[in-house]
Parts: structure tokens; C-alpha cells; sequence
């Protein structure tokens, strides 16, 4: 009956309740067709046996089991003898509700993902600056750029020996704002002032107070991107 249904591709066939728990956790199927009685473990026994949580639609021949079958939550329960267009039935339902349980969790896990990038954002940084700690909202920097393996913090004319590696800046500062131009800086794109092109296809910005930092080559064009860059207007 399933021969030729699209949406269907056979996993695995179980010859009693025990290898049917076996098989479930170990091929991690979409949709499970289950029977009530079965040798070694019942239905029921299978769902209490198994880790990973398919799908299931009962099929069986004993319609007293219908309310504990969907207390388990069941998609559907298909009292035999069926038809085939009562199975297909029951597949579109299991189909609907695979999609959107999948649904759902991507749009749980964007949420969580903007709660865990809201919390997690530098605006703020603190430096040693000999007994002091000086503190800098993210928007005073300019640049961070990494020199024998140090990192530093420019913010106007002054610069500061930051203990945080670049890839956890990149990480964590607003991609909005600061973008790695290179393997070893981060700038601040609101405080580029000048673009120009270099040699290798490279390119060379200039920041409010001066300073000049090499872009690599295959990050240029995104860089270009994020500044709104316009041939012979925004560029020289």
C-alpha cells in the first residue's frame, strides 16, 4: 500500500516489538506505522522503550486501544481491515504534522538565537590602564587589531591592550558595525573615512583618526556591501 506514496521512503521493518525499539532508535525514522499486540513488547511498550520520538500512526485490529493511542499522542489509529486511501489519509496527516513540528522549532531556535545574540553583544569594554580601568562604549572604538599576538583597542588618538582574542569580538560585537577586514583587524564602519584600491585586488581604509588598515582581498567586496559603496561617488 505504500508502493508509489511520495512522501514515503521504507526505513525498516520490524518482526516484533523488540526490534522494532531497536530499529527506531538506531534508524531515527520521520513516522512509525505500529501495531498494538505484538511478540516480546506491545505498542504501547515500544513507545515507553525508545529514545528517539518518531511520528506514529497505530495500526491495528483492536479498536480498545484507540483513546490510550492518542493519549500517546498518535497521529492517527487505522482499525484493520483498511483501505489504502485511509492509509494515505493518515500519512498526509503525519506528513502535516512532521512539518510543522518543523516549523516550529526553527522559528524556537531563531528566537533563541536573537535572545542569545542580544545578551551575549560587547557594547561596552574595559581595558587596564595602569592601576585605572578605563571604559569604552563599543561606538568610541575605531579599530581592533592584533600585533604579535596581542590585541589592541584604538579609540581616538589612544590605544589599549585589550584581553579578549579577535574571534571572540567578531563574534560577539555588532556585525551591523564592526566587520574583520582582515585576518587581523576589526573596524568600526561607521568611522572609515576613506577607501582606496591597493595592489593584489586588496584595498586600504582610512579611519576618522588616520589610521590605514589593508582589507584582504575576498573580503572587499562584502566590505563594499556594508558601506554602501557606489563607483565614483563613495570611492577613490
Amino acid at each position: 500500500m505504500l508502493e508509489g506514496v511520495p512522501e514515503i521512503v521504507v526505513v525498516g521493518e520490524a518482526e516484533n516489538g523488540r526490534t522494532a525499539s531497536t530499529l527506531i532508535d538506531r534508524l531515527r525514522p520521520d513516522l512509525v506505522l505500529l501495531d498494538v499486540q505484538m511478540p516480546a513488547q506491545n505498542g504501547f511498550e515500544v513507545l515507553e522503550n525508545i529514545d528517539h520520538t518518531p511520528e506514529i500512526v497505530f495500526v491495528t485490529a483492536y479498536d480498545q486501544y484507540a483513546i490510550r493511542a492518542f493519549e500517546v499522542d498518535a497521529v492517527d489509529y487505522l482499525l484493520k481491515p483498511y483501505t489504502r486511501p485511509r492509509l494515505l489519509k493518515a500519512i498526509e496527516k503525519a506528513v502535516r504534522s512532521l512539518r510543522e513540528t518543523t516549523d516550529q522549532r526553527a522559528r524556537i531556535l531563531a528566537i533563541l538565537e536573537r535572545h542569545r545574540q542580544s545578551t551575549s553583544r560587547i557594547t561596552r569594554l574595559t581595558v587596564r590602564n595602569g592601576d585605572d580601568h578605563r571604559i569604552f562604549d563599543a561606538d568610541q572604538v575605531s579599530l581592533f587589531r592584533a600585533e604579535e599576538g596581542l590585541v589592541f583597542l584604538h579609540a581616538g588618538s589612544e590605544r589599549f591592550l585589550l584581553d579578549l582574542p579577535l574571534q571572540t569580538l567578531e563574534d560577539r560585537l555588532d556585525p551591523e558595525q564592526f566587520y574583520r577586514v582582515h585576518r587581523n583587524a576589526i573596524v568600526n564602519l561607521k568611522k572609515i573615512s576613506r577607501m582606496r584600491s591597493a595592489s593584489n585586488g586588496k584595498m586600504v581604509v582610512e579611519l576618522s583618526r588616520g589610521e590605514k588598515v589593508v582589507v584582504s582581498r575576498y573580503r572587499a567586496q562584502r566590505l563594499k556591501s556594508l558601506t554602501g559603496f557606489v563607483r565614483g561617488l563613495s570611492y577613490t
